[in-house]
C-alpha cells in the first residue's frame, strides 16, 4: 500500500492554486492508494454542497461539505484528470476565524467504512485546541484500519 501525507494549510497557503496545482500532479504522478491531509480548510461563509460527490463518505452527520472544501477541490481536480479518489473528512472546528479546518483522507479504493476520535480533552468547535482523527476502512483493504 502506498500512502502519502501532506499538512496542507490549505486556503491559508501562500500561492494556494499554485501549490494545489503541484500537489495534484504529484498524486497524478505517484498514484497513492491512501492519502492523509491535515488542516483540510474550508470558508465559513461558503455555500453549502447542493450534491454529494460520487466519492464522498460522510463521517458524520453533522458534517456540513463547503464548496470550497479543499479535499473536495483536490477531488475535482483528480478526477477531470481521469483518477476516482473517495474521500471523507472529520468534523471540522473553527481557525483563523474565517475557516473550518479537518482532517481528511483520500483512498483509491472505495471506502467501507469510517471512524472519527476526538483526540483532544477538549472537543469545540470553537477551540482551536480541539484535535480529531478519522480512519478508513476499504474495499481493496477491508480488514485494515
Amino acid at each position: 500500500m502506498k500512502l502519502m501525507t501532506l499538512n496542507t494549510h490549505s486556503l491559508v497557503e501562500e500561492n494556494y492554486e499554485k501549490k494545489l496545482d503541484t500537489f495534484v500532479k504529484g498524486v497524478i504522478s505517484e498514484k497513492p492508494d491512501v492519502i492523509a491531509l491535515q488542516e483540510v480548510n474550508q470558508s465559513v461563509d461558503a455555500d453549502l454542497v447542493k450534491s454529494k460527490p460520487e466519492g464522498y463518505f460522510k463521517a458524520e452527520k453533522t458534517i456540513k461539505l463547503k464548496s470550497d472544501n479543499h479535499i473536495l477541490t483536490v477531488y475535482n481536480k483528480l478526477r477531470n484528470a481521469g483518477f476516482m479518489y473517495h474521500f471523507t473528512i472529520t468534523p471540522p472546528k473553527r481557525s483563523y476565524g474565517k475557516f473550518e479546518e479537518s482532517v481528511g483522507i483520500m483512498s483509491f479504493s472505495p471506502i467501507l467504512e469510517v471512524s472519527v476520535k476526538t483526540i483532544s480533552k477538549v472537543d469545540d468547535y470553537e477551540n482551536w485546541k480541539t484535535r480529531k482523527i478519522v480512519g478508513i476502512r476499504t474495499k481493496e483493504y477491508p480488514q485494515c484500519w
